[in-house]
């Protein structure tokens, strides 16, 4: 397979990883305000462990991206294997994905049990949105 094809393939793969992840967030929110109703807040033994639980998986997400924009082009050193051009990167973006969607899914648990799980819902969608794949992270 050309190198162009083959990178223009995973670059199409994790922009569809990507919104559906973001899309999934979306549903999120909406789940939360639609289906249930904030009655009253009730503190739990797990609402503050689910909060640093998404907290700390954002900023996890943050850190894995610092990390993407230090490799080099391409994530990894010249190879005869050019199948495997990109590999890091995207590996790296899709985790960073699912740990701002994980802050997400705490924001629902938080806000299913009475408490103002919005802003973790909100934060993981936001930054799911601002870490689009990018193509340059992939090429060489």
């Amino acid at each position: 397979m050309d190198t162009s094809q083959n990178i223009e393939r995973k670059f199409k793969g994790a922009q569809i990883i990507w919104l559906a992840l973001a899309l999934a967030t979306v549903s999120y929110l909406v789940m939360a305000f639609l289906a249930f109703k904030q009655t009253s807040i009730q503190l739990t033994k797990v609402t503050n462990p689910l909060v640093m639980t998404g907290f700390f998986g954002a900023v996890a997400g943050g850190l894995i991206f610092r990390k993407i924009h230090q490799l080099k082009p391409g994530g990894q050193p010249p190879s005869t294997d050019e199948q495997t051009k990109g590999d890091k990167p995207i590996t790296l973006m899709i985790v960073a994905w699912v740990l701002f969607e994980l802050s997400s899914v705490m924001g629902l648990i938080i806000h299913i049990q009475g408490g103002k799980g919005w802003p973790l819902m909100a934060m993981g969608l936001a930054l799911i949105l601002i870490h689009p794949p990018k193509r340059k992270f992939i090429e060489g």
